[in-house]
């Protein structure tokens, strides 16, 4: 397919490949991956879906009209998924998922970075399912456990790993729900984790117009353990690396003001008064 296909392509053209995809997620769960006799952490992370309505295709707004479905009381999973996607507005609307952006934490590997909600798995959580559900409802205020929301399944664990892959860090464990709701109450962002949300349409992170590369200067990891002129040597000859990337078009952002960084610290001196 074209870029220009792409890019052109109708909203609605994703929503039955996703109902597709959804489905043989359900109906094959992926297998649960072992600790590595060194490493006992694991981790969970949320995939949550929705799909926002279309502007001719709104859902109803007062008392329900003959095309009402009770996908919450639906029966099972999958046929919840089922009515859910029987629904006009649904038919014709923009998937989306929800994603963050970590709060700056002096110290944290994963400061500022774009991510899934999620975490690390608690030793009172009863599987690394729940952890997905505790983590994301303490994280921004969803939660995935309500009648209004499909688990549908897990996707591959993985190993996450360091130093070019000869040290363990956890065992990842992602998870897939689907929001039945056209709209959601205001996410509730934990001020210490969470620096924003952001809903971006499934349709833009395959758009080819959006990829991109970043690059990011690695030889500040690699060199913890030199000082001095060897640090320096080692900044000069690794430099920075390319890595491919996607920019973000967001639908609907929510940001915390209450976490650190949400100002800057000095007045920006582009900005000022004339």
């Amino acid at each position: 397919m074209s870029d220009h296909d792409t890019q052109a392509r109708p909203t609605s053209d994703l929503i039955r490949p996703l109902e597709r995809v959804l489905r043989t997620l359900h109906a094959n769960p992926f297998p649960d991956v072992a600790n590595p006799p060194e490493v006992k952490k694991r981790a969970s992370v949320a995939v949550i879906l929705r799909v926002q309505p279309h502007y001719s295709h709104w859902p109803p707004r007062h008392a329900p009209d003959e095309s009402f479905i009770d996908v919450a009381h639906a029966g099972s999973a999958e046929q919840r998924a089922t009515a859910f996607f029987d629904q006009d507005w649904v038919k014709h609307g923009e998937p989306e998922v929800l994603l963050i952006r970590r709060a700056a934490r002096e110290g944290d590997r994963w400061q500022s970075h774009v991510a899934l909600p999620g975490g690390r798995r608690d030793p009172d959580d009863e599987g690394d399912k729940a952890a997905a559900i505790r983590e994301t409802a303490e994280e921004v205020g969803i939660d995935l456990s309500d009648a209004n929301c499909i688990a549908i399944g897990n996707l591959p664990q993985r190993v996450v790993t360091t130093s070019w892959g000869k040290v363990a860090l956890m065992v990842l464990c992602p998870y897939v729900f689907l929001i039945t709701q056209p709209s959601l109450p205001p996410l509730r962002l934990q001020p210490t984790e969470v620096a924003s949300t952001h809903w971006v349409s499934l349709r833009a992170l395959l758009s080819p117009s959006q990829r991109t590369f970043a690059y990011e200067d690695v030889s500040s990891r690699l060199a913890k353990q030199e000082k001095g002129w060897r640090k320096d040597v080692m900044r000069v000859m690794l430099g920075k690396m390319q890595f491919a990337a996607i920019r973000l078009i967001p639908s609907e952002s929510s940001y915390c003001s209450t976490t650190p960084g949400f100002l800057p610290p000095a007045p920006n001196p582009t900005y000022g008064p004339p």
